[in-house]
């Protein structure tokens, strides 16, 4: 069970040759149970410092940016 709070960023991405998606993240203070991973290889809580090592999309590297130089949360 998690407890939902405000939104914390959107992202609209573009990818060459078209097609589009939105991104959108939301706080969440209050989380109980095991993460559930139902598109990835993979999953873990990593530190602030560690994501950049990680490999994420192209629509999603500016948000790690941001995590990771602790201008997000």
């Amino acid at each position: 069970m998690a407890e939902i709070g405000a939104e914390v960023v959107r992202i609209v991405h573009q990818y060459p040759g078209g097609g589009s998606v939105e991104l959108r993240f939301f706080e969440v203070r209050k989380y109980q149970g095991e993460i559930e991973n139902r598109i990835f290889r993979e999953i873990r809580w990593v530190t602030r410092q560690e994501l950049l090592g990680l490999d994420f999309l192209e629509a999603d590297l500016p948000l790690v940016k941001n995590l990771a130089a602790g201008k997000v949360l």
